[in-house]
């Protein structure tokens, strides 16, 4: 006889609540349908009896990375769906909790806002606030959430400053809600600046003096050049994967050895050739997608073309990439990976972005940022002498060195826009082909 399954804890059953509220007060639909809402609880639930965590409230992601690798370690992998559904009920839970947690009392519709705030976020909603885009201040519309969030941020400064009208706000009022804020709940870098920036486009809204104006802000900064290093994977991470991926592509297992020979592919493309993990995915080896020339500075260019990749409205583009990696499809001869992981479900990441993290996780590395791959590959260029931004821009095929910088904020250094072979040459074996589902 199954044991009966533990109820939920009060903190669940509100925010299952406050979610059912939502979606019958919204006239866009806004919030989880039941069923997802339910299913995203009971993985918090999972995680509570698997790790011993009594008050929900308490989880964090330092949780999450302990979980999948209990499960590892279990021999019970999180794997593609179950995976991405741990995800996302995380990323559901965790902002409800450090948002809810200041609320004066812990009502299912949240904090009454003052009459004022509701009309700034009706504002919101209609025309949307000045936000700066390449150096312009554009408006931008706001969808409920983050209308909300956004009107609560300032009513939580207003309360906390012990006044009833917004507009009375001072800079040290600010700086004292954001300790709190960060003494009841660690929050992110990119948190504490939306705190700030909701008091900043209420200031602008109310036409009062901006009491954010010289509170140093902790994420990207509008200017060029000020924006700090964003997540570079570190050598010793791209090594241990792609060994990793080298290691399941040479197992007895079949399936698992196709899977590592594609994935080795895929890392070596995004840390070697800078490409997105979205492009790596649809590396193909057919003679018709690949193309080799020599430049008009006498090198030999070797390329591949993907069937669509960011800015290119659908169209094919021509990624290069290095000679081992172009040797490499070309003996493969075929598409790297199967149809189902280059497809975009919703509109959302390309399918076999899940699997490859969830690949990771079975290798120790349970949040696992693809993209570190592709900044880390620029930054190695941008070190190496005799390249500029322009160079590395052409790497990484962006339109705007404004995007480079943020990948290499407080360097200085050069190099061309050719595609390395540093970890290509790990080890030389042969590429495995891989045999289609």
């Amino acid at each position: 006889m199954a044991a009966p399954k533990k109820p939920f804890h009060p903190e669940l059953v509100a925010w299952l609540a406050a979610n059912a509220q939502m979606r019958r007060d919204s006239a866009d639909r806004h919030g989880l349908k039941a069923s997802t809402a339910n299913s995203r609880a009971i993985w918090i639930r999972a995680v509570q009896n698997e790790l011993g965590i009594d008050d929900p409230r308490s989880i964090t992601w330092d949780d999450y990375d302990r979980f999948t690798l209990a499960k590892s370690d279990a021999g019970q992998p999180l794997r593609g769906a179950s995976y991405d559904n741990l995800r996302r009920a995380f990323a559901s839970w965790i902002p409800y909790v450090q948002d809810e947690l200041m609320a004066p009392a812990r009502a299912t519709d949240g904090p009454k806002l003052c009459p004022l705030l509701l009309e700034w976020k009706k504002h919101l909603r209609r025309v949307g606030s000045l936000t700066s885009f390449r150096g312009a201040e554009v408006p931008k519309t706001c969808g409920e959430a983050a209308a909300q969030r956004k009107a609560r941020d300032v009513q939580r400064c207003m309360e906390l400053a012990g006044k009833t009208n917004p507009k009375k706000i001072t800079q040290a009022d600010v700086l004292d809600f954001l300790d709190v804020v960060e003494e009841v709940r660690q929050i992110s870098h990119s948190a504490y600046d939306d705190k700030l920036r909701s008091v900043r486009q209420f200031a602008q809204w109310a036409k009062i003096t901006d009491p954010t104006a010289g509170v140093e802000r902790r994420g990207k900064a509008d200017g060029f050049g000020e924006m700090p290093m964003q997540a570079v994977a570190s050598e010793f991470e791209i090594t241990s994967l792609i060994l990793a991926a080298q290691d399941d592509a040479n197992a007895d297992d079949p399936e698992l050895r196709g899977l590592g020979a594609m994935i080795e592919i895929i890392l070596v493309a995004m840390a070697d050739c800078a490409l997105r993990v979205s492009e790596a995915i649809q590396l193909d080896g057919s003679p018709d997608k690949l193309r080799t020339y020599v430049d008009r500075d006498g090198y030999d260019v070797f390329e591949v073309c993907v069937a669509w990749a960011k800015g290119s409205d659908g169209t094919p583009v021509w990624k290069r990439v290095n000679p081992e990696l172009y040797e490499r499809l070309r003996r493969h001869g075929c598409p790297l990976t199967p149809p189902s992981w280059r497809k975009r479900p919703n509109g959302g990441n390309i399918s076999g972005y899940w699997h490859i993290r969830a690949w990771a996780a079975s290798k120790g590395v349970p949040r696992f940022g693809t993209h570190s791959f592709r900044r880390a590959a620029a930054v190695r260029r941008f070190r190496e002498p005799g390249a500029n931004l322009l160079d590395v821009a052409d790497l990484l095929g962006h339109a705007d060195p404004h995007t480079t910088w943020t990948y290499l904020a407080p360097m200085r250094g050069s190099q061309t826009g050719r595609p390395g072979s540093y970890y290509s040459q790990l080890t030389a074996r042969h590429a495995v082909k891989v045999s289609m589902p």
